[in-house]
């Protein structure tokens, strides 16, 4: 099951559907008139230099989480400078931008960038100055301040990345037909969504006060009902004896069925056995559901026929363990 929102979708929302749609399908004939006007070499070109920055880039970012984000400066600089080029070449197979020292190659992409209207200048004009010796530069800054400037060339990056375009015309134009068979799925859908919305169970727990044994990695108990199924987890308590997550639904409900998503980025074992718990009045709980194998990465664990009318919600793990959580989704309805 999913959860539903407060509020059903209205036409306001059917109209944003339909137009993020039609959005979608005229950035994608935007990008096939950009890759029609490519030579077979000059894609070929593009799509070397794109190759070779992702890879620097992969290399840069996990340099950056495993705490060393001074090592990571230069590696991002050298993806950087292959987008550049890359950039550069797209527009103009006669740009010659492989011989280009770094200062030089930026200064004409921030140009190129300038004439076009690109947002991403501002970010590369703060950049510039560190430019020329990047590797001497980054072994001076602070520890802090090194983070700081790979999360700016991090973002940097991305939006190099999304401007330059490697598909083929043949690609573009399948998917082109696809966007407009969605466009025209979803204008033919909004009345079928908004009979079938009013069928959705309704999520008990959004929003809800949440209490728990202990928070650890700058989490928060109201992380698990704040609607947010996927992405970084919402709580996460300390290592200790049966932790513990409660939430106050704040009446009685006859609650018939729950869902509990887990972390979605690894360890999906560290917080089982875990055991799903009701109450009336938050002290006394009555075991309704547990789990001993892994969470899955995507799927939520599903405790089906509760059946019990409580107040109180309460997700548990058994052990000493870490209890890590995305969301709880609690259905139910007035007893």
């Amino acid at each position: 099951m999913t959860p539903r929102n407060h509020h059903p979708p209205s036409k306001l929302d059917s109209r944003s559907a339909v137009a993020e749609r039609l959005r979608e399908l005229l950035l994608l004939e935007q990008r096939q008139a950009l890759s029609t006007a490519l030579t077979v070499a000059q894609r070929s070109q593009v799509r070397a230099f794109v190759g070779s920055a992702q890879q620097r880039l992969t290399a840069a970012r996990v340099l950056r989480d495993g705490g060393v984000p001074s090592d990571a400066l230069a590696v991002f600089w050298q993806g950087i400078a292959l987008l550049a080029r890359a950039y550069l070449t797209s527009l103009d197979a006669e740009a010659d931008a492989s011989d280009l020292d770094p200062p030089e190659l930026l200064q004409r992409l921030e140009q190129q960038l300038e004439q076009c209207g690109r947002p991403v200048s501002d970010a590369l004009r703060r950049s510039l100055p560190f430019a020329a010796d990047t590797a001497e530069q980054s072994d001076r800054l602070p520890p802090g301040e090194a983070a700081l400037r790979a999360e700016d060339l991090d973002e940097l990056s991305r939006r190099l990345a999304a401007l330059i375009e490697t598909r083929t015309p043949s690609r573009l134009r399948a998917q082109s037909r696809l966007r407009l068979a969605l466009l025209v799925t979803t204008v033919m859908a909004v009345p079928a969504a908004l009979w079938l919305w009013s069928r959705v169970p309704t999520n008990l727990a959004v929003n809800k006060p949440v209490t728990a044994s202990s928070v650890a990695e700058s989490t928060s108990p109201q992380g698990i009902v704040d609607e947010r199924l996927y992405g970084p987890f919402g709580f996460h308590s300390q290592l200790e004896e049966s932790p513990w997550v409660t939430i106050d639904l704040q009446k009685a409900y006859f609650i018939t069925d729950a869902e509990v998503y887990g972390r979605h980025d690894c360890c999906f074992d560290h917080s089982v056995p875990v055991t799903f718990e009701v109450s009336e009045d938050g002290k006394v709980f009555r075991n309704v559901g547990a789990k001993s194998d892994p969470f899955d990465k995507l799927e939520p664990w599903n405790v089906k026929k509760i059946s019990q009318v409580a107040r109180f919600v309460r997700v548990r793990a058994v052990g000493k363990r870490p209890l890590v959580l995305s969301e709880v989704v609690v259905h139910g309805r007035a007893p």
